[in-house]
């Protein structure tokens, strides 16, 4: 039944009738929901036109190097600067390419692929095998907040980073191989190397606050804890900040030079803060979770309500990297989305699928109405929101564009 909704209905309003049938049932297949999103969104993103002056178009004319440099060349490279050169994401792209002949259509669909992969992933690790509903997990991604779309349809390098070490971190702090889970944490850091600030601060956290236990009540001490854990990075961070940019930028001849300099042409004076900004039906569900577990968090919940609220100030603050703490807050601002949604487990399955219902028809008419949700316009080419767009007939017309590229299609 599961597959033939997806089959002849679009994949945004097939997740919705699979978690409100999941909601009240709870016996639809977790493997199968997710196989299904992954490979229709998959799907509706990559069939969109492709042109050079597009971010998009940036990352396949990097695809289209790797066929001509080799693998040291990537590795050195990101030591002599790092901004840009992650080895990690190059050599995903030199395995794709090689695989596929260099094709444009394979790697379009593969990369967005992993990423919901990797959205689903985190999903199934968040929902603690079946506690939390993992298909009203994925129907957050999608529908509750757009956040999950606009970064996926174009930041891909920080995306993927972000997936890597939040799933790293989510497999640590759940008692799973640390070995394996410190690799993705630090693996973040060669795709996108703004997650350098999460890793720092994870270590930070597992030194002043972890132990072998799941779940940690907030007792005095540890709250004390938890506060140095937030001062001493900002400290740090402001410390050092004005003298090692005074170094680099007074050496024209240094690697750093040209990445340093450009970021601090941008404009670098912090956010202004505005209350209204936090009286959002996210922050209200999120605040409402940690009241209901003030006594009894899991140490990621805590890791990330803690990374959330460091990266928040640092954001306010007139740095002049500044631009490395937005990126970085991507993934903090990914996970404090699936925490919220944590609450819902303790409402009646009925205010469940009222409220799913309700942000369902927010959602469409914010689809409807907002000029600014310019990406919609490319997704499936112009057919994202066409109901009648199953995955039968997605796959039928598929046809992805690319205007002014050499390589296959």
């Amino acid at each position: 039944m599961i597959v033939l909704i997806f089959v002849l209905i679009n994949p945004l309003y097939a997740l919705v009738i699979t978690t409100i049938v999941s909601i009240i049932t709870n016996r639809v297949s977790n493997l199968l929901i997710g196989v299904l999103y992954i490979l229709s969104f998959a799907l509706l993103f990559s069939n969109q036109e492709y042109t050079h002056l597009s971010d998009l178009g940036q990352y396949i004319q990097q695809y289209e190097k790797t066929g001509r440099l080799s693998i040291s060349h990537y590795f050195y490279a990101f030591f002599e600067d790092p901004n840009g050169r992650e080895f990690l994401w190059f050599y995903y792209c030199m395995v794709v390419g090689v695989l596929s002949g260099f094709n444009l259509t394979v790697f379009v669909f593969t990369t967005y692929a992993v990423i919901f992969s990797l959205f689903a992933y985190l999903a199934f690790l968040v929902s603690e095998r079946g506690r939390y509903n993992f298909a009203l997990m994925l129907f957050a991604t999608v529908v509750f907040t757009l956040f999950f779309l606009d970064i996926g349809y174009d930041l891909w390098r920080t995306t993927i980073a972000a997936l890597f070490l939040l799933i790293g971190t989510k497999r640590y702090f759940s008692l799973q191989s640390k070995s394996i889970s410190r690799v993705l944490i630090y693996s973040s850091f060669f795709i996108h190397i703004s997650m350098f600030v999460l890793i720092l601060f994870f270590e930070l956290y597992v030194f002043l606050m972890k132990n072998d236990e799941r779940h940690v009540s907030i007792s005095p001490l540890r709250f004390a804890k938890l506060i140095l854990a937030i001062i001493i990075p900002i400290c740090t961070i402001l410390f050092f900040e004005t003298m090692l940019i005074t170094e680099i930028m007074s050496n024209k001849d240094s690697s750093l030079y040209s990445s340093i300099n450009k970021y601090l042409n941008l404009n670098n004076s912090g956010a202004d803060f505005h209350i209204k900004a936090y009286i959002r039906p996210l922050y209200i569900m999120l605040m409402a979770y940690v009241i209901y577990n003030w006594k009894k968090f899991n140490h990621f919940d805590l890791f990330i309500l803690s990374s959330f609220l460091l990266l928040e100030i640092l954001l306010y603050i007139p740095i002049s990297l500044s631009i490395i703490f937005s990126r970085a807050s991507i993934a903090t601002n990914i996970s404090i989305v699936f925490i919220s949604f944590k609450i819902l487990k303790r409402y009646n399955y009925k205010y469940v699928v009222a409220f799913v219902c309700l942000v369902f028809s927010l959602r469409m008419y914010i689809f409807l109405n907002d000029s600014n949700l310019f990406f919609l316009e490319y997704l499936n080419r112009g057919e994202f929101l066409n109901p009648f767009q199953g995955l039968w007939l997605i796959v039928y017309s598929y046809n992805p564009l690319f205007s002014g590229f050499n390589l296959l299609v």
